[in-house]
């Protein structure tokens, strides 16, 4: 972890020596486990919180003076629907999103006439290699997992659609980003219609992951998530 500080220090503090600015900052990196809480490993459990959470924040944290002395930029995170409302299987992933919610929503108001503005992406689900990631803490071969992974991202987002979106955004004021109608459909039913996405939607996730799980005969056994 400390090297991890110390890495992030010392890019940002080479950007600052050789540019003297910084236009733009876009936390992106991140990934997920999709496992019963009980059964997640606790390393697993703080290198999630270490990638999706600490380096987002330390990074901002680091480029907020960059961006201060400029009178402008733009700080971007990734979150994800599930820091909206986490699904079933992915509680600690969800709780590392909703922290990022949780810290950007006020860092808005306290960089108000800084010229930085602040963003928050929430992609739907995608098919992307996050999904293989996700499947690691199973016992299964790379064709098994990549065969469910595909299943699981079956008839979702194209990854190079919703990127082209958020550049679209890039410099865009606003704060929130929905760049797919189903994170738009998500965010708007869940805050008038929470109790029908929490119960409905998350149920049948669940059943549907469950299904998946079950069809290719994963087994039971853990192994840690990356």
């Amino acid at each position: 972890m400390l090297f991890r500080s110390y890495f992030r220090k010392k890019i940002m503090a080479e950007i600052n020596r050789s540019h003297q600015k910084l236009d733009y900052l876009f936390n992106n990196a991140g990934y997920g486990t999709l496992i019963p809480l009980e059964k997640q490993e606790l390393d697993d459990i703080k290198k999630m919180y270490e990638i999706n959470c600490t380096a987002y924040e330390h990074l901002t944290q680091l480029a907020i003076p960059i961006m201060k002395k400029q009178n402008k930029g733009r700080i971007i995170c990734t979150c994800s629907i599930a820091g909206l409302n986490a699904p079933a299987l992915f509680s600690t992933y969800g709780a590392t999103k909703y922290a990022v919610y949780g810290y950007m929503k006020p860092l808005r108001y306290e960089l108000e006439d800084t010229g930085i503005h602040i963003g928050l992406v929430f992609p739907p689900r995608m098919h992307t290699d996050f999904w293989i990631t996700a499947l690691n803490c199973y016992d299964m071969d790379d064709g098994q997992r990549k065969r469910v992974a595909d299943e699981l991202t079956k008839n979702t987002a194209d990854p190079e659609k919703i990127a082209k979106n958020i550049l679209k955004h890039i410099d865009d004021k606003r704060f929130m980003i929905l760049p797919h109608f189903m994170s738009w459909m998500a965010y708007n039913m869940l805050r008038h219609m929470y109790w029908f996405y929490d119960f409905f939607m998350n149920r049948f996730m669940l059943g549907q992951t469950r299904k998946v799980l079950g069809k290719y005969k994963v087994k039971k056994g853990y192994s840690k998530g990356m």
